[in-house]
């Protein structure tokens, strides 16, 4: 089976989630002009976030395709459904596999469970934003979904 392009994922990812708003954006690392120490920070002040410093939380891959699911299934604010579970399960899925399995490292903003968010960083102004920041040697991407109250 064939992997989706990068670009095919955005286009479904965006076309699914209808509420707040779904930032989606994949690169070569070495685009990322860095004004920082810090390559997440650099990468979300390039899209117009603020920067989290030592507030990033790294996480296990696993744990980054939970939170890529999570946002991509359902609003932060209500939990109300977005898209169908499955399709939020394969984006976050294909997505992560756009990076090596070996040195993939992933940032993120806060905590989540199956109910809601525990608690966060922003890097947004909107009332709730979550999502993964996601880099190996080569390419960087986030996954980021912000929500009203």
């Amino acid at each position: 089976m064939r992997k989706p392009a990068f670009q095919e994922l955005r286009e479904l990812a965006l076309s699914k989630r209808q509420t707040g708003i779904l930032t989606i954006a994949y690169e070569p690392v070495e685009t990322v002009e860095q004004s920082s120490g810090n390559i997440a920070d650099s990468f979300v002040e390039s899209l117009g976030f603020k920067p989290l410093g030592k507030a990033w939380r790294q996480i296990e891959r696993a744990n980054a395709n939970a939170i890529i699911e999570h946002i991509l299934f359902q609003d932060l604010a209500y939990q109300y459904p977005q898209m169908e579970e499955k399709t939020a399960a394969f984006i976050a899925e294909n997505f992560l596999a756009l990076f090596s399995h070996h040195s993939c490292r992933c940032y993120t903003n806060g905590s989540i469970n199956e109910q809601n968010m525990l608690g966060w960083d922003p890097i947004s102004n909107s009332t709730f934003d979550h999502g993964i920041v996601a880099f190996d040697d080569k390419n960087i991407g986030i996954v980021w979904a912000e929500d009203e109250d």
